[in-house]
């Protein structure tokens, strides 16, 4: 009694016993019995008939159809059935029950009413049309005479800036202005930072307006940058204490160095005057004649005589490859560039 939809094509149902427990389901709306060499047996027909819930039937590839007037039968006998190997209008319908009551000439006759109705329909689809197109064409030309288009008056924005009061458009502008100071903070403070901070806050508090959080977000990165700055100040700053710690330690070395150079001198070193004419050379007297060995100088434009040593300190110095420098040829630290260049006798001078 449930069964819907049945399929019995290609199984060879030849004779109205096979089909007499079709009446038995009166939920069936769709059957198929294509290709079953259903022979032409008017009281197969009859029994197909009696399934009056049919909705649709697919019957071909079958010598039934040869039956006389059997569509036509069919779809009047059977109200529901609106598929027959192909879709039924209303049309049809009505031309069949016509012909299966009244014969041929009812048929033609309810065709012909059909296509008198559908050309009085056209007309007054028509002559509808005509009526608003006229109706259309007057109300036009009285906008013309009056307003001078054909659509009427102009109509009013809902708040255009010439009806708003003097307070309303200072507001206005206030707004734009803020709108585009936001807009230029957020661009050179960087859109994505913005953004990233415009999420957090509103990940903690959804209740706020997107004025509220643009504006709490740019404040936030505002504070980040100014704390970094500092930050990197207060770096700076320690660096910069850290370097001049280093410039006094050496400056405590050289102070030692010219009390261990004064005590010499007094041990009975000479001095000897230098090519430089405001530079003078503390040597022994045994080797007051070796001047490639000159390791100790006096500057004689001083008043108070301060003794400075002229040795290579070893300071740490690197070239374009952050290599370090030998201090006798200025070369990387290569065994084959650590001997003296040709007719070098002395090491090169690292003053700067």
């Amino acid at each position: 009694k449930n069964l819907k939809t049945l399929n019995l094509s290609r199984n060879s149902l030849t004779t109205p016993d096979a089909f007499k427990h079709l009446i038995e389901c009166t939920s069936l709306d769709n059957l198929d019995v294509t290709h079953n060499n259903i022979p032409a047996d008017e009281e197969i027909a009859l029994t197909i008939q009696k399934v009056s819930s049919l909705c649709a039937l697919s019957i071909t590839g079958n010598d039934i159809n040869k039956l006389p007037s059997f569509r036509k039968k069919m779809i009047a006998v059977m109200p529901k059935l609106g598929y027959l190997d192909r879709p039924v209008d209303e049309i049809e319908r009505l031309r069949s029950i016509a012909f299966v009551n009244e014969g041929p000439e009812a048929e033609k006759l309810v065709l012909e009413e059909h296509k008198r109705k559908v050309n009085q329909q056209r007309t007054d689809e028509i002559s509808i049309f005509r009526n608003w197109q006229a109706e259309h064409k007057k109300k036009a030309a009285e906008n013309i005479a009056k307003y001078g288009n054909s659509n009427g008056p102009p109509s009013q924005p809902k708040n255009p800036i010439s009806l708003l009061t003097p307070e309303e458009q200072k507001e206005r502008a206030e707004q734009r202005e803020k709108a585009l100071n936001t807009e230029k903070e957020m661009l050179n403070l960087g859109v994505a930072n913005v953004a990233k901070k415009y999420w957090e806050i509103e990940a903690q508090d959804k209740s706020k307006s997107v004025e509220q959080l643009l504006a709490e977000s740019v404040k936030a990165v505002k504070e980040e940058n100014k704390n970094r700055v500092e930050e990197l100040k207060d770096l700076n700053d320690e660096k910069r204490l850290d370097n001049n710690n280093e410039n006094n330690n050496e400056n405590i070395d050289d102070e030692d160095e010219e009390i261990d150079v004064i005590e010499d001198v007094e041990e009975g070193y000479e001095v000897v005057q230098s090519p430089n004419k405001n530079v003078k050379s503390l040597l022994k007297p045994e080797e007051s004649n070796n001047n490639n060995n000159n390791n100790l100088q006096i500057d004689t434009n001083n008043n108070n005589n301060n003794i400075t040593e002229k040795t290579y300190k070893s300071p740490k110095q690197y070239n374009v490859y952050s290599e370090p420098i030998d201090p006798l040829n200025k070369m990387p630290t290569n065994p084959k560039n650590n001997m003296p260049a040709e007719n070098q006798a002395i090491p090169l001078s690292t003053d700067r």
